[in-house]
């Protein structure tokens, strides 16, 4: 079955571009790894990611 994207449903990332928050892990499009990042900057990044996109649309 494939995975059920849940969430605001617009891209946000290059397919395979590295987390600015951690630099470690490659985000997918939807930025499902931005949800579940454990740096420390993780908080301020996903908030400022759903500000700056819902700020664009």
């Amino acid at each position: 079955m494939p995975k059920q994207h849940v969430g605001l449903a617009i891209p946000m990332f290059s397919e395979g571009s590295i987390c600015p928050s951690c630099n470690v892990h490659r985000m997918d499009q939807w930025g499902d790894h931005a949800v579940h990042c454990s740096s420390e900057l993780g908080v301020k990044f996903r908030h400022n990611l759903v500000r700056d996109i819902l700020v664009d649309i």
